[in-house]
């Protein structure tokens, strides 16, 4: 199977890439790849190289639109009319819908879309995947697999594609920024950055081993840690009086109604 990136040299593109070569999904050589930007793609040695975005295009079964949300329409309309009924065009662009995608191509094109994150580089992902009509099972299963190659990919329907970007698409901000306040403070209380780091990473690793390994709620979790009149408890009547949860909450929907307004500017 031949699988086209068009942004090939992106973060995103890069993490797909490397899932499929490290899994042996498919071999480099069935890699059409194109970026403006051709540097990024010179350890690409048995890749092939296109020079525009239609080259990728007509030697390709599946098509990756790996590029920016601002940019998709342009590169959807030097690819209109050039898409046939047996290929597939993969789209990561965040707020860009199927139907849109499929009216700028100027027909009933297969299009999946894909919500990946950053993890990805890593093999770490976590991806939600959803497509329509006229994209076949098998070639839905085809795509889904690219993503589980790298992390964790879930099926989903459209609708819920903004859901996934407000939980896992823009998720590891919100960690990264949770990370950032506990090091910090950590210094302050005399613990050296370093030090304060290792703990506060390999913390958020076995938190999440066990949220999804211990078979117990993130509030049995919480009762484990905490002891009556204890120090957690300190923390989280801090959490408590600061309205932590309803602050993520409130970020979480901030973030969906983004992804929702990116797709009506369309």
């Amino acid at each position: 199977m031949k699988i086209g990136f068009i942004g090939a040299g992106g973060n995103i593109a890069t993490a797909i890439i490397s899932g499929i070569l490290k899994s042996g999904f498919e071999s480099e050589n069935n890699l059409h790849l194109f970026d403006p930007d051709t540097a990024k793609l010179e350890k690409y040695k048995d890749a092939v190289i296109c020079g525009n975005a239609f080259e990728v295009a007509n030697d390709s079964d599946y098509i990756f639109l790996t590029v920016k949300p601002q940019i998709i329409f342009s590169v959807l309309d030097e690819l209109k009319g050039k898409i046939n009924g047996n290929q597939c065009i993969v789209s990561v662009a965040a707020g860009v819908s199927i139907e849109s995608i499929k009216a700028a191509l100027g027909g009933d094109i297969k299009v999946v879309r894909v919500m990946p994150n950053t993890p990805l580089l890593l093999s770490q992902g976590a991806s939600g995947v959803s497509c329509k009509s006229p994209v076949e099972r098998s070639e839905f299963e085809y795509v889904l697999s690219i993503f589980k190659t790298a992390g964790v990919a879930i099926e989903c329907e459209e609708e819920q594609i903004n859901a996934v970007t407000a939980v896992s698409g823009s998720g590891p901000a919100y960690v990264f920024k949770f990370a950032k306040a506990m090091i910090e403070e950590a210094d302050k209380l005399g613990l050296d950055a370093d030090k304060a780091s290792a703990l506060a990473f390999q913390t958020l690793i076995g938190s999440a081993y066990m949220l999804r390994d211990s078979g117990m709620t993130a509030d049995e979790l919480i009762k484990m840690v905490t002891s009556p009149k204890g120090t957690t408890l300190a923390a989280l009547e801090s959490f408590d009086r600061d309205d932590f949860e309803q602050t993520v909450a409130r970020a979480v929907r901030a973030c969906h109604d983004r992804a929702v307004e990116l797709g009506r500017s369309e």
